[in-house]
């Protein structure tokens, strides 16, 4: 008996010291996953799955990926779980899992301030970018048809740089990204429209097969709403009240 009892507490130790889970997240994504240039990374969604990993007793590891890898790394077993704005949505949910949703999701065209776009009708004809494999491209393909030339991107840096560049008139990013560019653009840029609710709100992505893991992730989720550290999480990089 005593042997048994001390090896089910070897086991405990050794898994909540030593199990790591792989997290993958796009490159650069504020405000939710950004570098800290100290090889840590930092922003919301970088900090709820941190406590996430704290709460599961677990080692979060990055892997950062250009978004439109995020899904096949995730099917294929390179990363354990993903987070990174990741949208719920109907066709997603049937090819993978996804925690509970953290956060509302929203979408928001962003311009340069000096261009003649001022509202959605104005973007019809003109050259809009996204992130490539995201639900923006969809959206896009279904609002504006042929009516609009589409450019993708793998990586944020690179469709930001395209619309300073004036190779892409607009972009359609997440509303708390386009938000974040807006406030720290020096006027650069301007927000077009209102927000535009889409999917199910953001969600933590795994592969099939890892109902356990998803569930202990809820859990977490659930008691860090509970006990207010969602809250204090949200109100560093947000203002106003979680929606």
């Amino acid at each position: 008996m005593r042997l048994f009892a001390y090896f089910s507490l070897f086991l405990a130790f050794s898994f909540s010291h030593a199990k790591t889970l792989i997290v993958g997240v796009p490159e650069f994504n504020p405000p939710f996953v950004m570098s800290s240039g100290s090889g840590e990374f930092i922003g919301f969604d970088a900090d709820i799955i941190n406590e996430v990993c704290r709460r599961i007793s677990v080692k979060c590891s990055f892997k950062t990926l250009a978004y439109g890898l995020v899904f096949e790394t995730v099917k294929n077993g390179d990363a354990d779980v993903a987070i990174g704005s990741i949208t719920i949505s109907l066709n997603r949910d049937e090819e993978f899992l996804f925690s509970l949703p953290y956060l509302q999701s929203f979408g928001q065209f962003l311009a340069k301030t000096a261009s003649d776009i001022n509202t959605p009708e104005d973007l019809v004809g003109k050259r809009l970018g996204t992130v490539n494999n995201s639900v923006y491209q969809s959206m896009l393909s279904y609002k504006f048809g042929t009516k609009v030339q589409i450019s993708t991107y793998e990586f944020q840096a690179q469709m930001m740089a395209a619309l300073f560049n004036n190779d892409v008139d607009a972009l359609l990013l997440d509303k708390a990204t386009a938000d974040y560019w807006y406030a720290n653009s020096d006027n650069l840029y301007k927000l077009v429209g209102k927000k535009i609710p889409y999917g199910y709100g953001y969600g933590i992505l795994a592969a099939k097969g890892s109902e356990d893991l998803i569930a202990k992730i809820n859990t977490a989720l659930l008691s860090m709403q509970r006990d207010g550290t969602y809250l204090r999480i949200y109100s560093t990089y947000f203002s106003g009240d979680p929606v």
